[in-house]
């Protein structure tokens, strides 16, 4: 029981923690775009950002059983003093004037992604600095696109259909690099890090294919979003600000559920 209650306190952080980010990335990339959503997306950012700090001290009390003065001397707590610090970055930066609210919220994604690579598989396989560096390409990718899928649904609702298409446009753009960035990273860190194909007989390989599942539904979607929707913005806004709402909260629960399985995967079960 108590395990479960970890891994479902994790799953919780994770998708906390990628929303606090990610929404932090687009109002830095974004916010002069979106003059009507950008009050509400930052007030989610914030939100988000508090519920994860709550979430990650949480899972650390779990994880710690009571042995908090050891695990703080741990890789354990290393982590833990990362994401807190990237997510108060986060916060402070949500806060301020917006010149440097960017640059504070770009500091702390990256001091939690840091957090990311100080702990887990890839730390305990070789070759270390090949998986760092694949693992920071992959969490910065997953990020900006998780984070940004509910406030791209507040732009479609609350911006008129004309700006919001320019904001989905220029999403798209970025998410061309996105995509390939995501499935290349994917596919090293498997190469390096599963031993084998008997691993998908496996828990941890079933549950690496439910990745690869959801990473095609997200694909599919991503491709409605960019060839159908958006352009139906400009032409037919009622019908197509309906489906797209409908369509990025689909996106978002889908990346949600990616992001959970991360977490049963990485606190359950190991590629070995």
């Amino acid at each position: 029981m108590r395990d479960s209650v970890v891994v479902l306190v994790r799953a919780a952080s994770f998708i906390a923690l990628f929303q606090a980010a990610g929404a932090a990335l687009f109002l830095t990339l974004f916010e002069a775009t979106v003059p009507t959503a950008a009050a509400p997306i930052r007030h989610l950012a914030r939100i988000a950002t508090l519920a994860a700090l709550a979430l990650v001290a949480v899972h650390f009390g779990l994880e710690a059983a009571g042995l908090v003065a050891v695990a703080w001397h741990s890789a354990l707590g290393t982590a833990l003093c990362l994401r807190l610090a990237g997510l108060l970055l986060i916060l402070i930066g949500l806060c301020t004037y917006r010149r440097v609210s960017g640059l504070l919220c770009m500091v702390g994604t990256a001091v939690l992604v840091c957090a990311f690579v100080s702990i887990g598989h890839t730390v305990d396989h070789a070759p270390r600095a090949v998986l760092a560096a694949v693992l920071v390409l992959h969490l910065l990718s997953i990020t900006f696109w998780f984070g940004a899928l509910w406030p791209l649904r507040q732009a479609v609702t609350l911006e008129a259909p004309a700006t919001a298409a320019v904001v989905l446009e220029r999403f798209s753009r970025i998410a061309l690099w996105i995509v390939p960035a995501l499935l290349i990273a994917g596919v090293t860190l498997a190469v390096l890090l599963v031993p084998g194909l008997a691993v998908f007989a496996q828990p941890y390989g079933q549950l690496l294919l439910g990745k690869l599942v959801g990473f095609g539904v997200l694909l599919g979607l991503g491709a409605l979003n960019k060839l159908r929707l958006t352009p139906a913005l400009r032409l037919n806004p009622a019908w197509a600000v309906v489906r797209l709402r409908r369509s990025l909260a689909i996106e978002y629960g889908v990346v949600g559920v990616v992001l959970a399985i991360t977490a049963v995967m990485t606190g359950w079960y190991s590629p070995d």
